[in-house]
């Protein structure tokens, strides 16, 4: 199976989202109000930029730390 495929992409994803789910609790307050919202909102984040993030959580330094 190629790295690059739907399958495989999937599964990143849901790893990635696992591991902030797994992670949420030890996490800053900020960085957790991210990760919330990435968890609540994993496709749209995927096609959003940090300023667009910006928008939503207000401090793109906490965003690029995640």
């Amino acid at each position: 199976m190629s790295v690059n495929s739907p399958a495989m992409k999937a599964a990143s994803h849901e790893s990635i989202l696992a591991r902030l789910q797994d992670d949420i609790d030890r996490l800053p307050n900020a960085l957790a109000r991210i990760a919330k919202y990435i968890l609540e909102n994993p496709e749209k984040v995927l096609h959003q930029s940090v300023a667009e993030l910006e928008r939503v959580l207000f401090n793109p330094v906490h965003i690029l730390r995640l």
